[in-house]
């Protein structure tokens, strides 16, 4: 259960990261902007997708 709030939170923080570096107007427009959507989606995914299955599928010990 640990390693999987330890998960939780890291995927927090970078989302979170990621969203204040884009509203400070620092990632550029194109290929970068690209990617960066594509990693923010994906954080999104995993922390309202995966991190809920796994604590829902891991035996409480």
């Amino acid at each position: 259960m640990g390693r999987l709030y330890v998960s939780a939170v890291v995927v927090t923080l970078a989302y979170a990261s990621i969203w204040a570096v884009n509203t400070a107007g620092l990632i550029p427009d194109g290929y970068i902007g690209t990617l960066w959507a594509s990693l923010s989606v994906l954080l999104v995914i995993i922390g309202a997708v995966l991190i809920p299955l796994l604590l829902a599928t891991t035996p409480n010990a």
